[in-house]
């Protein structure tokens, strides 16, 4: 268990305080301010899943907690609604970023990330911290999905505090990009990760 806690403190910093336990192989940081998690080895998409719902737990927020989700592709909104696990594939996104890369992404305002053709945007009924946002909860996320490249940062902000995240799994940015709701399949960047994705679940 020592070894655990420190392996968990090398990532969040001695100054946060956290819980460290195993789930059969899996090694399971949890932050107490932060309240998120870190998956120590790679699980299989049901474990991750399971641990996911944990995440949504200690941030207080139900299964069937509201979202706003608005969907453009090729510059048009999309009314087709999205599958039941859309959201969660989402928030799973970006609790795998790794990277806070806010400092590097420029000043686009958030009504700039608007204009785009092609993204996701999702307001959170209940706001939420993710793993490289620190105790600060985000309300909105936006996801680019520029065509012909994958997005350098994924955004996330509550009030006027913007933060910019990189890093992220690729099997859960397939399985997001690929949902039939984005018509994004097609596309020969995001189609490359179909098959990562499908092998993921496996």
């Amino acid at each position: 268990m020592q070894q655990c806690r420190s392996s968990c403190a090398d990532s969040i910093g001695s100054s946060h305080p956290f819980k460290s336990f195993h789930i059969g192989p899996f090694q399971i940081c949890l932050h107490h301010r932060s309240s998120s998690v870190i998956i120590r080895k790679a699980a299989p998409q049901f474990m991750k899943m399971v641990l996911l719902g944990i995440w949504l737990a200690v941030n207080g927020i139900a299964m069937g907690a509201e979202f706003e989700v608005r969907i453009r592709s090729h510059g048009t909104n999309v009314t087709q609604r999205p599958a039941t696990n859309f959201v969660t594939n989402v928030l799973h996104l970006f609790q795998t970023c790794s990277v806070d890369s806010t400092a590097y992404a420029g000043n686009t305002p958030w009504e700039g990330l608007l204009a785009r053709d092609s993204f996701i945007n999702i307001q959170l009924s209940v706001p939420m911290t993710f793993r490289e946002t620190g105790e600060t909860k985000m309300s909105e996320l936006f996801v680019p999905l520029p065509p012909g490249k994958f997005p350098a940062y994924l955004y996330a902000r509550s009030g006027i505090n913007m933060f910019a995240l990189t890093k992220v799994d690729p099997v859960t940015l397939g399985r997001v990009a690929t949902a039939p709701a984005l018509r994004l399949a097609s596309v020969e960047t995001y189609g490359s990760l179909a098959k990562l994705a499908a092998s993921g679940d496996r």
